[in-house]
């Protein structure tokens, strides 16, 4: 079988303070329920500022400056230590400050539902010109509007505020009068998720040298949805998301399964260049702004800032084997069927020992596991624990069981073939991808063999099912050959077969 690789990975992230506080979930419904509440009045002394956020280590390892190794080393927490090093560009891509999002976001409007307020649109157009990325799309940008006309669709038409550093600076209108998937703040979600998901398609193609017109498929899979009240999930951020980046020749569709959904695509996508249906398939995913300060509560409680301030993106290549980059062995998947069972043992031996029993695998043989890789620094003070370090310990326990480990070796196993966890809590975000740029690096120029990316997803909180969710899939180092240079042409087979039937003439002439 000829298997799909990684042939190239972006990674981003957006500082939204403002969105904390506006669109976030656990705020915007605190503001309905109790609106005098001490919580939000707390909310603004919480907020880092951008230096801050770029100096925090975690972020530092998303974007690909630093190594989930070298955040080992950092004493928890992390909030408080500050990287000497910190940048805003990285290997994989950037940590965009608020403003000249907010810029993008109306890049990416198709239909003028993005108002931007003069003063302030002059500032981000002028910011967004030196932006190595966006300069002549930004050139492109209208003169913004007066801020009583933005004040006016606020209070007349149902429009989303806009907020930069605590003030009014534009706003998003609802797309239809009366259609509640089209109001202005579902608008505002999928705006955001699609120039999120721009931005990460975008440095995938400047960081990895990609022609965007070689792109033939578009797999979206962060956990919104577009549509009307025809089709409410319909889609598709996708082919937006195609459009605005220039892969004309892409086509694409959205992939949703909550937080096991970039996964799902990752199968997918390997899937369909490996059958030769495409080439090049990009799976890409933006950010979720109703994720942001989600456990904020307890972040502020503990007198911390509230960790939440970023939106998440990714965007992943995947291309025909071409003998170097790491192939995706969609032979070695594994599932959560509908009759695994949700026992965390009952989960753990279908998405881990399945397919490694299919392969003739041990847990051992396995480098490095990518599971759900929540950063710790947020879960721990919101009572969820360390998850990334839970779940090694389940697998080493497994291994143990398996007596393919001994019981002593189970802490150097979660050490050896685990890793700290560093991903921002975006649900989809976490889920076994952030590793894939490292592990494109560790599988051609590092000393792995082999890694598993494992994607876990709660069903249940769309209230159609109690179901839970998972899939795994096994990446390995490129053995070098591909398909065409193990096959035999059609004149070798010929001349198989006619050496064959004249040896087999001649066995009949002796008789």
């Amino acid at each position: 079988m000829n298997y799909a690789v990684v042939k190239g990975t972006g990674y981003i992230l957006v500082h939204t303070p403002d969105m904390v506080m506006h669109n976030g979930t656990t705020q915007t419904t605190e503001k309905i329920t109790n609106p005098d509440s001490e919580y939000l009045k707390k909310v603004p002394e919480h907020l880092r500022k951008y230096e801050e956020v770029i100096k925090y280590a975690p972020n530092q390892v998303y974007i690909g400056n630093m190594t989930p190794e070298e955040l080992r080393k950092y004493e928890m927490p992390w909030y408080d230590k500050e990287v000497s090093n910190g940048d805003r560009f990285g290997k994989y891509g950037e940590i965009m400050p608020q403003d000249e999002f907010i810029g993008l976001m109306k890049i990416c409007d198709a239909f003028d539902l993005v108002k931007i307020e003069k003063e302030f649109n002059k500032e981000i157009k002028e910011k967004l010109t030196k932006h190595p990325l966006f300069k002549e799309e930004a050139e492109k940008l209208k003169e913004g509007e007066e801020k009583e006309e933005i004040e006016r669709q606020i209070k007349e038409n149902g429009a989303e505020g806009i907020y930069h550093e605590g003030k009014l600076v534009g706003c998003v209108k609802r797309a239809h009068d009366i259609d509640p998937n089209l109001n202005a703040h579902i608008m505002f979600e999928n705006l955001v998720v699609k120039a999120s998901g721009v931005l990460a398609f975008k440095h995938l193609i400047d960081k990895n040298g990609i022609d965007e017109k070689s792109i033939d498929y578009v797999i979206e899979c962060s956990e919104e949805a577009c549509g009307d009240m025809n089709q409410r999930g319909g889609g598709n951020f996708a082919k937006s998301i195609a459009e605005i980046v220039g892969a004309e020749n892409a086509t694409g569709s959205d992939m949703r399964g909550f937080c096991a959904g970039p996964t799902h695509a990752l199968i997918a996508a390997a899937s369909l260049v490996a059958a030769g249906t495409y080439e090049n398939v990009v799976v890409v995913a933006g950010g979720a702004t109703a994720k942001l300060g989600m456990n904020g509560k307890d972040h502020v409680k503990k007198n911390m800032p509230i960790l939440e301030d970023v939106i998440g993106g990714f965007a992943i290549l995947i291309s025909k084997n071409d003998g170097k980059n790491p192939i995706i062995r969609t032979d070695l998947v594994g599932r959560h069927t509908v009759g695994t069972g949700s026992s965390p043992q009952a989960v753990i031996t279908s998405l881990i020992t399945a397919p490694l029993d299919k392969g003739n695998l041990k847990i051992t043989d396995i480098d490095k596991y990518s599971v759900e890789m929540q950063n710790p620094d947020i879960t721990k003070p919101a009572g969820a624990g360390d998850v990334p370090a839970a779940n090694y310990k389940m697998i080493g326990a497994l291994g143990v069981k398996r007596k393919e480990l001994e019981r002593k070796e189970l802490a150097s196993f979660v050490e050896k073939h685990g890793m700290p966890g560093w991903a921002p809590t975006q649900g989809h975000i976490p889920s076994g991808v952030p590793y894939l740029g490292f592990a494109r690096k560790d599988l051609t120029e590092g000393n792995l063999n082999r890694v598993m990316i494992v994607g876990k997803g709660s069903l249940f909180l769309g209230r159609m099912t109690n179901l839970f969710d998972g899939v795994s899939v096994i990446i390995e180092r490129n053995s070098g050959k591909v398909k065409e240079d193990m096959e035999i042409s059609k004149e070798e087979i010929k001349g198989m077969i006619a050496k064959a039937m004249k040896e087999f003439a001649m066995h009949l002439l002796k008789d």
